[in-house]
């Protein structure tokens, strides 16, 4: 079964000089806007809509351009997500553990101790899909 991910009724508005500017109506706009409105990676304006993957809320989005600190470890990066993202009802031994999950996950075990910065682009986009797993 393959997944279906859906939209209905998606608006996104900006505020701008002089009042409001409707970047996407319908689904009917930038494909870089709508990307971010989909995977909730804007920080003004205003988003109405539904957005659904197999009629539920959709998963994480990693971003095409790497945003890590390049001295960072892999198991840096992957905690520093953890600890910053995961409730704080989740105590720091279980966050750390899903960090190990997560390296594993992403074929990241034998990279964990290298900076981010000596990786090839392959175990970047390893490490950023690892730390939106961290996240949870």
């Amino acid at each position: 079964m393959k997944d279906v991910f859906s939209w209905q009724h998606l608006k996104y508005t900006v505020p701008v000089s002089g009042g409001h500017r409707v970047l996407l109506d319908d689904v009917s706009g930038y494909v870089t806007t709508l990307l971010n409105v989909l995977a909730q990676r804007v920080d003004t304006g205003v988003v109405e809509g539904d957005r659904f993957v197999n009629g539920q809320p959709p998963p994480g989005y990693c971003q095409q351009m790497d945003t890590h600190t390049p001295t960072d470890t892999v198991r840096e990066a992957l905690r520093f997500s953890a600890s910053l993202r995961q409730p704080s009802s989740v105590s720091m031994a279980e966050k750390y553990a899903y960090v190990e999950e997560c390296l594993k996950m992403c074929g990241l075990e034998e990279y964990a101790d290298a900076s981010v910065g000596s990786l090839n682009i392959e175990f970047r986009k390893r490490t950023t899909i690892a730390v939106e797993l961290a996240a949870k």
